[in-house]
């Protein structure tokens, strides 16, 4: 849909073109222009391309340094794993339970079982239960990034 933005049409009072309204044949007040001519046409697909190319462009750095991060943090966080793993490994060699030192405080936690709720089978089950029990938590807003492999 093209926008104009001239007045809004006193028939429909939109601001839609006159060049493809179903009323522009019996509309006295129809423009004429092909909008593709018309500095008061506006494509908002095209508007829309615009402002995300701009704002990539305004916001490449901070894209840039997301996506470092976000390398340098899962390079970071197997690190930590691998190291963690070593502490456990030789904790459990010599039954050391916990240490408190300067540096850190460990505490070495045994393999346990954990007990939850198949809440997809209550809720296929008891789904008047599933209802009268389900608790609706706010969250805020944020973004979800993804970094693309070998970019």
């Amino acid at each position: 849909m093209v926008i104009c933005k001239s007045d809004s049409c006193p028939v429909t009072l939109e601001n839609k073109c006159c060049w493809g309204c179903d009323l522009k044949g019996s509309c006295k007040d129809a423009c004429d222009y092909n909008p593709d001519i018309c500095d008061m046409a506006v494509y908002p697909d095209q508007e829309e391309e615009t402002a995300i190319s701009e704002f990539v462009q305004q916001h490449m750095a901070v894209f840039k340094a997301v996506r470092d991060v976000v390398i340098q943090k899962k390079a970071a966080e197997a690190q930590e794993k691998a190291l963690k793993d070593q502490l456990k490994q030789a904790m459990e060699a010599h039954g050391i339970k916990a240490i408190d030192n300067e540096i850190l405080k460990i505490t070495y936690v045994p393999e346990t079982v954990s007990n939850t709720l198949d809440t997809a089978k209550i809720k296929r089950k008891y789904p008047t239960v599933a209802a009268e029990c389900t608790k609706a938590t706010p969250k805020s807003a944020y973004i979800k990034i993804e970094v693309k492999e070998g970019e």
